[in-house]
């Protein structure tokens, strides 16, 4: 066979939790016997092959993939992924006495001072947040990894002081602990793995990103069983997420989509598949949709819905498709609303055509998030979206009002 007939033959059920069938699947070399070498070892043994690998078989779902928020959570910091100036609008003032600068010196930094006295600085190593809303930052002492002082707002295109730090002194001490970063990596090996509150981890083991392997789990074997033989007929080594109950298929996001949660397990132990209660213990039972936080849970929120409760089926892959970034595709859901409301006729107020094709707006509005608020915003909150599907009287009244106008 010519290089040029080489064939990438890789036929996909469905979404990101649906099985991968591959009927021929080359890895770059057809008549591969390397094995990979896995980038990192879970705790249970079991090896992470990068989610580059993916891409030699599912080239375009992995070109969508990393576009999305979740794949670009977390990064080593670069001229291509931080927020942010250095140059001009680089200081942020919190009292008369305190201020910090943001500058590139060959590396970014933040420099903290007092009373103009350079008291501290230290490097932005790595960013977390897709840059949607904001970024922060994260910075190495040795194998220790520390939260910076200062982050980005998007919205207001400014730095503010990151959330819950003091105004009133220098500190660059918060840990960044596991159960912190769970949500902002696939994989970082801890070097007390027992201890919940250590932040002393294992550099180069650590997978930036919620990529493929977060969802799909370690999938070395999967890999170079289909390396070294291309022409297996079915998925190798790898979970069928279409076999999985609705409960174990929503506890694969809930797992950071249910707001904070006591850990009973070592953090990064959780796979897909995994009963979530048994590795975290939720904070709001029964559900409370007044505490619930439009930011962290949205998992809780959804369960509250009568939607979700008239329905024996309803996951977040229903609406979501993991593998494509869907901001601002509010028509989309709004097709996938239609699907079970078509001959919906209890409107209050008469529907334009800008309203049929938007139910998200009215049904499910932007709230303000209780969880993320900044001192230093110039703006009002963050804005949410909710997941607490309903009936919004009064802002509804607020849309119509200003669509009307």
């Amino acid at each position: 066979m010519s290089k040029s007939s080489k064939s990438y033959n890789v036929y996909i059920l469905g979404l990101l939790f649906l099985p991968l069938i591959y009927l021929r699947c080359d890895l770059g070399n057809k008549n591969s016997t390397t094995a990979f070498e896995p980038v990192a070892i879970a705790y249970d043994g079991l090896g992470y092959a990068g989610s580059q690998t993916c891409a030699a078989c599912h080239e375009d779902i992995y070109n969508l993939h990393i576009k999305t928020p979740h794949f670009n959570t977390s990064k080593l910091i670069s001229a291509s992924n931080i927020s942010g100036d250095f140059t001009e609008n680089n200081t942020l003032e919190l009292n008369n006495s305190i201020r910090f600068e943001m500058t590139y010196e060959n590396h970014y930094y933040q420099t903290a001072f007092k009373d103009n006295n350079a008291v501290r600085k230290e490097p932005f190593d790595i960013v977390v947040g897709s840059g949607t809303k904001g970024q922060s930052y994260l910075y190495w002492n040795d194998a220790k990894l520390y939260q910076l002082p200062v982050s980005y707002l998007t919205k207001s295109k400014q730095w503010i002081h990151s959330p819950g730090y003091s105004n009133e002194r220098i500190h660059f001490d918060r840990a960044v602990i596991p159960n912190c970063l769970e949500c902002h990596a696939t994989f970082a090996r801890n070097r007390l793995p027992s201890d919940f509150g250590s932040n002393n981890y294992v550099k180069n083991e650590m997978i930036y990103g919620v990529d493929c392997e977060s969802c799909h789990g370690p999938s070395l074997k999967h890999v170079n069983a289909h390396s070294v033989d291309p022409h297996l007929k079915s998925a190798e080594h790898i979970m069928d997420i279409k076999a999985l109950t609705q409960q174990q298929q929503l506890d694969a996001c809930a797992r950071c989509h249910s707001g904070l949660r006591k850990p009973l397990k070592m953090p990064f132990t959780f796979k897909t598949g995994d009963k979530l209660d048994s590795f975290r213990m939720p904070n709001h039972r029964p559900i409370d949709t007044t505490t619930l936080d439009v930011h962290g849970n949205q998992y809780g929120l959804l369960k509250a819905s009568v939607c979700f409760k008239k329905s024996e089926s309803l996951t977040c892959t229903t609406c979501h498709n993991p593998h494509k970034n869907e901001r601002g595709h509010s028509e989309s859901f709004s097709q996938i609303c239609m699907g079970c409301h078509q001959d919906s006729k209890n409107h209050q107020f008469p529907l334009n055509d800008r309203m049929k094709v938007n139910c998200i707006t009215c049904h499910m509005p932007l709230l303000k998030s209780s969880a993320i608020t900044f001192k230093e915003s110039k703006n009002d909150s963050v804005m949410v979206r909710t997941h607490n599907i309903g009936i919004y009287t009064d802002i509804t009244k607020g849309l119509y009002r200003d669509i009307k106008e």
